[in-house]
């Protein structure tokens, strides 16, 4: 078999990547459409419920983003004085550090994650809590999972404000620390309405 010529191979690769994107963009259709609907049954989900006393933030690794989303829930509450217990934890590994990365994109924003040491989910850390929070939606299966009783579990990406394609807040890790800004600013957004919302229940 003989060697393709480079611009047949090159128009073969644009192919290749035009089919991926069609492919995404096809998988990624039901939750950019309906995310309307979700974001405002999240909302009075919120509304409907007590305010919680204890809030438990839960990622894959608990290195990048349930940690910035516990601080940056904690600063939202500080400044709407309201008394809530924010924690995080993850489904894999413990006593890590943050990437670098991660570090400065949080600093830029006023949290410190460099004292952050990543916990492991347990069902006490579960049952203890009134709200969890993912940031996806698998992850609020695996919660439901292996919780004993009944919490309010919610998808963070859900109360995002902004059109989106995705219902999950994107890992970053590993990443450039562009990937960490765009991570971060779409969890300010996030928590910033899914703290709204919970004002709205007092």
């Amino acid at each position: 078999m003989g060697v393709l010529p480079a611009d047949r191979l090159r128009l073969l690769m644009t192919l290749v990547t035009t089919l991926r994107r069609f492919i995404h963009a096809l998988k990624d259709a039901p939750d950019h459409f309906t995310h309307g609907w979700r974001r405002a049954a999240a909302l009075e989900q919120l509304r409907a419920s007590p305010m919680p006393r204890t809030i438990l933030v839960v990622c894959h690794g608990n290195l990048c983003r349930s940690p910035y989303a516990a601080a940056a829930m904690r600063r939202a509450f500080d400044s709407a004085k309201l008394a809530v217990q924010v924690e995080s934890a993850g489904f894999l590994g413990q006593h890590r550090q943050p990437p670098v990365e991660a570090i400065a994109a949080a600093a830029d924003r006023g949290a410190a994650l460099d004292s952050h040491r990543s916990r492991l989910i347990g069902r006490q850390m579960l049952d203890s809590a009134d709200l969890i929070v993912v940031m996806e939606p698998r992850q609020a299966s695996a919660v439901t999972i292996r919780q004993s009783g009944a919490r309010r579990v919610v998808v963070l990406a859900d109360f995002d404000p902004d059109p989106t394609t995705t219902r999950w807040i994107k890992d970053p890790f590993g990443q450039a620390r562009s990937a960490f800004d765009e991570c971060y600013d779409r969890i300010d957004r996030c928590v910033a309405e899914l703290v709204r919302g919970l004002q709205a229940t007092r």
